[in-house]
């Protein structure tokens, strides 16, 4: 247990799949997912501070070294310009703020995350050679690789069986002088993408046997590690991620998902019950009808702190980083709160009322902007995008720090390539091979179609 819950297990699996991927792949991963993780795991080891850049710059350098990446840039004019508006909003709000350290620190992680998000999600729309399955093995393996590292740090947070619910939230609860660091909600969420980039991959094409052994293997696998985690976010994650693919358009018949979001739902329902036939708390809340929708997701306090301090500052807002410092030097509450997990809310207290209007303003305006997501329902080179992005809104608007808003104009962003083509379908204006030019007329024989006899 020194080493960590399977440490050396899920490293070395995670390890097989970088092995097997190609450099797109492995450039998704490590911009969207292992900068976290693989930084993380780093830090463990005593290289505090740099693991996880180190992992972006593997990701870029694997992703921008591609010479369709600049071709797929330069068509995407529109989606640079929404970053650098909304960008200027919070820039702007920060030099009306504090321009404390922590200010800063919020300014330079949603640039960040702005810009991973943006050209990670570019090619998951473009590029075909990025393999979705191993995108979510590596996804799932990742979050099992974070639990172990902080397993390594200390070995008491551990969970003793796959049924050990709430274990990781319930230890660092009652370790006050947590050493490791680790965040309960992103062991929750990781598994919850990585089941649904294989739930959403081929979405026109039969389920084939070993397709839905995959799944039910990483559903399987992602419920016991929300489980863990406590994180009752993640369980509404996935039952509405799930859920969504029946919102979708695509090629084919929409009743062979009912199998496998049957399947969801069981699995959720017999997670839910294990929790509340144990007592915990956090199951009970979810299925108690007195409990009010905020209780539930264990966020009144922080939402009556955020709708008091609306109402001080309604209009321009206390600046980039005003919740944390209102809450540490004015309210002089007992537990301090950096964010109000929630988008509105936190943009509200930070940038008010004008602000918030600004960084929305182009999705309501331009109509460049609002036709994104419909095609967000429909199939893109043969996969669909939706379930994925409504885990990243209702991430956004349970708990953000400026994270999740930063990864929606990323992905709203990157569509500028996007366009229908079909009823039911979308393509991307970034092909993969040089187009071929139709053959001389009259001489359709020689042109090699596969509808041609």
């Amino acid at each position: 247990m020194g080493t960590g819950y399977g440490f050396h297990l899920a490293l070395l699996g995670l390890l097989v799949c970088l092995a097997g991927s190609n450099r797109a792949t492995i450039g998704v991963f490590c911009l969207l997912f292992g900068a976290a993780v693989l930084g993380y795991v780093a830090e463990t080891f005593g290289y505090v501070g740099w693991g996880g850049d180190v992992i972006v710059a593997v990701g870029l350098l694997l992703l921008l070294t591609k010479p369709a990446f600049y071709a797929a840039i330069l068509q995407s004019p529109r989606g640079l310009l929404l970053i650098l508006w909304c960008t200027s909003v919070f820039v702007f709000f920060y030099l009306l703020g504090f321009q404390s350290n922590y200010s800063l620190l919020l300014l330079i992680n949603y640039s960040k995350t702005v810009l991973l998000t943006f050209i990670g999600f570019l090619f998951l729309f473009s590029d075909r050679s990025v393999n979705w399955t191993q995108l979510g093995l590596m996804t799932i393996l990742g979050s099992i690789l974070y639990v172990a590292a902080a397993g390594r740090l200390d070995s008491s947070i551990l969970p003793g069986s796959i049924f050990d619910i709430g274990c990781l939230r319930t230890a660092l609860n009652v370790n006050v002088k947590d050493t490791t660091r680790l965040f309960t909600h992103y062991v929750g969420f990781m598994p919850v993408c990585g089941f649904l980039f294989l739930y959403c991959k081929n979405v026109s094409q039969p389920k084939r046997l070993w397709d839905l052994i995959l799944l039910a293997i990483t559903l399987f696998a992602a419920m016991v590690l929300i489980a863990w985690s406590g994180a009752r976010q993640s369980l509404i994650f996935l039952l509405l991620g799930s859920a969504s693919i029946f919102l979708c358009q695509f090629e084919g018949k929409l009743r062979r998902y009912l199998l496998p979001a049957a399947a969801v739902g069981l699995v959720l329902a017999l997670f839910v019950g294990i929790g509340v036939a144990r007592n915990l708390t956090i199951y009970k809340a979810i299925l108690d009808p007195n409990v009010s929708i905020y209780d539930k997701l264990n966020r009144s306090m922080v939402y009556n702190q955020a709708f008091s301090q609306i109402a001080e500052r309604p209009l321009l807002g206390h600046g980039l980083g005003g919740y944390q410092y209102s809450l540490t030097y004015t309210r002089k509450v007992e537990r301090e709160y950096a964010f109000a997990h929630n988008v509105l809310l936190d943009m509200l207290v930070q940038t008010g009322l004008f602000g918030t209007v600004a960084f929305f303003l182009p999705y309501v305006l331009f109509r460049a902007y609002r036709k994104r997501f419909p095609l967000l329902r429909h199939e893109i080179h043969g996969n669909v995008i939706l379930p994925i992005f409504i885990v990243y809104v209702l991430r956004m608007l349970v708990d953000d720090q400026l994270f999740g808003v930063g990864a929606f104009v990323g992905i709203i962003a990157s569509m500028d390539l996007v366009q229908q083509v079909g009823p039911c379908s979308a393509r991307t204006f970034f092909p993969t091979r040089p187009m071929r030019s139709l053959p001389p007329a009259g001489d359709m024989k020689r042109w090699p179609h596969p509808g041609l006899k």
